[in-house]
């Protein structure tokens, strides 16, 4: 339901349907991972909707040990892009494009701090953040592409929870 209402375009009723349909799951199974994937999922709907402010709020549930923490991140550097907090914007770009995430994909960092760097008129930054684009995300481009030539998809490295949820009540038919 609440996938539908967001593909129509009500955000507030996808809203409203996640917390009558999958709040109350989520209190009973009281896990902290799936709490996270759930606040991201409202930060999501709500950024979309035009509530920086409430999706910020969503991005700042997630706690440093979820598997969604580094993605809140990285969506959050664009609520304080749009929203005009540099102070904020700047310290998350610069440890999301630390050496220590090397090994992760995370093109939108680049992006964003491209984006924040034009606005500051850094051109040679930005000119530095599209080399860094390039040189960081060649090895996660010949994954894709060798992925797509595949004939069967390959195994994500997380399953979503809601596939999980939805196993299991099928389990219970």
């Amino acid at each position: 339901a609440a996938l539908a209402s967001a593909k129509a375009g009500d955000l507030a009723q996808a809203a409203r349907d996640l917390k009558t349909y999958v709040e109350p799951t989520l209190q009973v199974k009281n896990d902290a991972t799936l709490w996270s994937t759930y606040n991201l999922q409202i930060a999501r709907l709500l950024y979309q909707a035009g509530s920086m402010e409430g999706a910020a709020q969503f991005y700042q549930k997630i706690p440093r040990g979820s598997p969604d923490y580094l993605i809140a991140q990285e969506e959050l550097a664009w609520v304080w892009l749009r929203t005009g907090t540099t102070d904020r914007l700047r310290g998350s770009l610069a440890t999301l494009a630390s050496e220590i995430f090397a090994d992760r994909f995370q093109p939108e960092v680049y992006l964003v701090r491209s984006i924040s760097n034009l606005k500051f008129c850094y051109y040679s930054d930005v000119e530095k953040d599209f080399a860094n684009f390039t040189k960081k995300n060649q090895t996660f481009a010949k994954e894709i592409d060798g992925a797509l030539a595949k004939s069967e998809a390959p195994i994500p490295h997380r399953i979503s929870p809601y596939a999980v949820w939805a196993k299991e009540a099928l389990a219970a038919r």
